[in-house]
């Protein structure tokens, strides 16, 4: 019994630091349409997630009429896309025998947040592939990283404006150099000097940046297009996650299975652990199991820098 509870011990540690890291990395997955299942045998069956999401654009309007009262179209409703739950990525640790006994004192919680971390940048990479202008057209800002800057964000602005998306819906995600010059703006000192310390603080812009929901990803990827950042209504990118469950003679092999789900982001990750005697060695393994797929095409807006 007591080798069971320190093998549940050690998991629900690594489980639990690689979250945090996961959903500190996977924070832009919030400014898209995510959804995650509890329980997989809901979709065990055809592999498909229903994500729900707001379309940009919604029907006109009507003028009530006393005599035929209101009339309700059966497409104004909460719209919602089939995605494919087809990536399961993971981590992977193991531990002989020899080394479980050398290193006594292994932190397991540094274990969990280095795995995370480096999990959830892979799966980020793998949904940001989408951003292309083949998905989403020409990019609304090509410039080049040391010269962007608050002008650059004010033509960002007035593109939602212009676009209607509504505010509270609307959001940015940068690369880390673009985030770099926007602090060094002079706009950015003199939101320091007027009391908003978070620039020198914490380097950090916040979570709020001129009008938009914001995020920096030091992973966002090139896509070979030169890829910097953009801004994104939430119908842009479908995202779902869920996990496997093992097979019961499986399930039975495994000395802990665990998962764990963030409802705030929107992200499952299990974890399993087992033995194998023949190697002397213990395994395991930290998964992300999801799907993602382009929405509206008019829901995201691409920065992309000039080719030196």
């Amino acid at each position: 019994m007591g080798a069971d509870v320190a093998a549940s011990l050690k998991a629900n540690t690594i489980l639990d630091a690689a979250m945090e890291e996961i959903k500190r990395v996977l924070l832009p997955l919030r400014l898209f349409s995510t959804k995650f299942e509890r329980e997989p045998r809901s979709w065990r069956g055809n592999k498909i997630i229903s994500v729900p999401y707001y379309p940009l654009e919604t029907l006109a309007s009507r003028n009530y009429d006393q005599a035929t009262g209101y009339t309700v179209d059966r497409e104004a409703k909460l719209q919602a896309k089939a995605v494919t739950i087809d990536k399961r990525k993971y981590q992977d640790l193991s531990i002989s025998s020899e080394d479980w006994n050398v290193f006594s004192d292994l932190d397991f919680e540094k274990v969990g947040r280095n795995k995370g971390r480096k999990l959830a940048e892979d799966v980020l990479i793998d949904i940001l592939t989408i951003v292309t202008q083949a998905n989403f057209g020409a990019a609304i800002i090509n410039v080049a990283e040391d010269e962007f800057d608050s002008e650059e964000l004010l033509v960002l602005d007035k593109a939602a404006i212009d676009l209607f998306w509504p505010v509270g819906d609307r959001g940015l995600i940068l690369n880390s150099s673009l985030d770099h010059f926007v602090k060094r703006d002079p706009q950015a000192r003199y939101a320091a000097y007027s009391g908003d310390s978070g620039v020198w603080r914490n380097a950090s812009l916040g979570n709020r940046l001129a009008g938009f929901n914001y995020e920096c990803s030091a992973v966002l990827p090139a896509n070979g297009e030169r890829l910097a950042g953009f801004m994104v209504f939430p119908s842009a990118i479908l995202v779902g996650m869920t996990y496997i469950e093992p097979e019961p003679s499986v399930r039975e092999k495994l000395t802990a299975f665990e998962v764990m789900a963030d409802e705030e982001v929107g992200i499952t990750l299990a974890y399993r652990q087992w033995g194998d005697p023949d190697a002397d060695v213990g395994r395991r393994i930290i998964e992300c199991t999801y799907g993602f797929a382009k929405g509206e095409d008019k829901a995201l807006r691409r920065i992309t820098t000039p080719v030196v």
